[in-house]
């Protein structure tokens, strides 16, 4: 066990590594959170006359589908580094 193969060495996930994913978790959510409150801003003035929506439902409605879009990302990032 003293002697890892060139295969096992490649397995190894560093501090690095995490720290990378985390901060790119992160910068997905803000441009997830952006995505949702543009989406949501453009639909409420498309549909100005049939939805009625403040701000603030606005930007909770954008944060719900944000928690929802991370958590199909996030399980797609852990498939993915199953699969490796």
């Amino acid at each position: 066990m003293l002697a890892m193969s060139n295969f096992e060495e490649y397995d190894v996930y560093d501090k690095r590594d995490l720290v990378l994913d985390i901060l790119l978790t992160l910068a997905a959510a803000v441009g997830f959170y952006a995505y949702w409150a543009f989406t949501l801003f453009v639909l409420s003035l498309i549909l100005l006359n049939v939805w009625h929506v403040s701000w603030q439902q606005m930007l909770i409605y954008a944060a719900v589908l944000t928690v929802i879009s991370m958590i199909i990302y996030i399980i797609r990032l852990v498939k993915k580094r199953i699969k490796k």
